[in-house]
């Protein structure tokens, strides 16, 4: 899921890299930004009220303390506190329509990556051995070595053939 702070801050470059890779972005963008200015409208709300439900708090306390009728100022507090629940409903509706529209959006490709929609125009840059024996050499092994689903899988010959030896955990270094 690309991440909706970077999404915003970085909206020109996003909508050329989404445009590179052959989707309208104008369309998955502008479904984004309504969400994202929804969600900016409700927050300074919600908080806004939840901090004046915790002074109203406070204010019961004094006014109790004075002797005075604490009625009205809970019934606000209970006004406030419905209104609050219903505000709480609408951030998390956003913000999971926000999280489904994030996940829509395919991956953005690196700036190295041409133009292109078809085989023809994807143009190899590098062509990677196996490395097989590189990591018998740096693993000290005359073994065969393959990475399976994660894990690197070392075997060796026996009378019978070759036999896995092992399967460790694969950790690649960036």
């Amino acid at each position: 899921m690309i991440d909706p702070t970077y999404v915003r801050e970085n909206l020109p470059a996003v909508r050329e890299a989404l445009r590179r890779r052959g989707i309208n972005p104008d369309q998955a963008l502008d479904a984004l930004a309504t969400l994202l200015s929804d969600r900016r409208r409700i927050i300074p709300e919600f908080e806004e009220l939840k901090r004046q439900q915790n002074a109203s708090g406070e204010e019961i306390g004094r006014a109790k303390r004075q002797g005075l009728d604490t009625t009205a100022i809970q019934e606000a507090g209970r006004a406030r506190a419905q209104h609050i629940k219903t505000l709480q409903a609408q951030v998390d509706a956003v913000e999971a329509q926000l999280a489904d529209a994030l996940l829509t959006l395919p991956n953005l490709p690196h700036a190295s990556v041409p133009e292109g929609r078809s085989a023809e125009d994807n143009v190899e840059v590098e062509v990677a051995d196996d490395g097989a024996r590189e990591n018998r050499r740096l693993l000290g092994m005359r073994e065969r070595v393959a990475v399976y689903g994660g894990e690197l899988t070392t075997s060796r010959p026996d009378s019978g053939g070759w036999s896995v030896a092992a399967r460790l955990p694969l950790e690649v270094a960036t």
